[in-house]
């Protein structure tokens, strides 16, 4: 779990650093999504676990709409 936050605070900086492009994107999601991952199966309460899947559901969807 250790490697992932590294990777997470390292792919932070170089999306500061770098110029902005689709790639670097790539570097900040990945260790993200695993965390995230990680984070809704420990959850016990399905009610809860719902609400973050949902909130994320929509929150990928708004760029579309807007």
């Amino acid at each position: 779990m250790m490697i992932i936050v590294t990777h997470l605070l390292i792919s932070f900086l170089i999306l500061i650093v770098a110029p902005i492009k689709a790639d670097v994107f790539l570097f900040f999601f990945f260790p993200s999504a695993i965390i995230i991952a990680n984070f809704l199966e420990i959850i016990s309460n399905k009610k809860v676990k719902d609400f973050f899947l949902i909130t994320f559901l929509l929150l990928s969807l708004t760029p579309y709409f807007l």
